[in-house]
């Protein structure tokens, strides 16, 4: 089963605002962000794992 990562799990992982997540999410360095149940919002674990991979190269 997909674990999601939450806005609030993100903004701790990466030490960014809310603002800075959506803005990349925007500009398509992070991955799009996953809709559940029309309410809950957040990025699914593999991708955050994969997108901090790519940074650390």
């Amino acid at each position: 089963m997909m674990r999601l990562i939450s806005i609030a799990e993100a903004e701790s992982i990466f030490n960014r605002r809310r603002n800075w997540l959506y803005r990349m999410e925007r500009d398509g360095v992070l991955p799009k962000a996953v809709k559940l149940n029309g309410r809950t919002i957040g990025w699914e674990e593999k991708d955050i794992e994969e997108f901090i991979k790519q940074q650390k190269k």
